[in-house]
């Protein structure tokens, strides 16, 4: 009986412990990149080396039609530089006036 009631608390504990741990959070694997280019220049555009990283969300407002950053993957080709992949065909791009 005794072994019984110390299986039944372990059992409770573990229980109890496991309903309280918090769920692992996903860590977001976009970045925001803010165009520093021209860009009226196509060619600056569609060149990630013209796309500095942000911390934060970058302002672009108002909205209009000049690309003013964009929030992508980081591109791991040149693993010595923070650019953004432009060939990913799910990066949210933020335009401006």
């Amino acid at each position: 009986m005794k072994k019984f009631l110390i299986g039944f608390f372990a059992l409770v504990l573990a229980l109890g412990f496991s309903a309280f741990t918090a769920p692992e959070q996903q860590k977001e694997s976009q970045n925001w990149y803010l165009f520093v280019g021209n860009p009226n220049n196509a060619s600056e555009v569609a060149d990630p080396y013209f796309y500095e990283r942000q911390s934060t969300i970058p302002n672009c407002l108002p909205a209009g039609v000049k690309r003013c950053a964009v929030k992508a993957e980081q591109d791991l080709s040149d693993p010595l530089v923070d650019i953004p992949d432009l060939s990913d065909p799910a990066i949210d791009i933020r335009n401006k006036q």
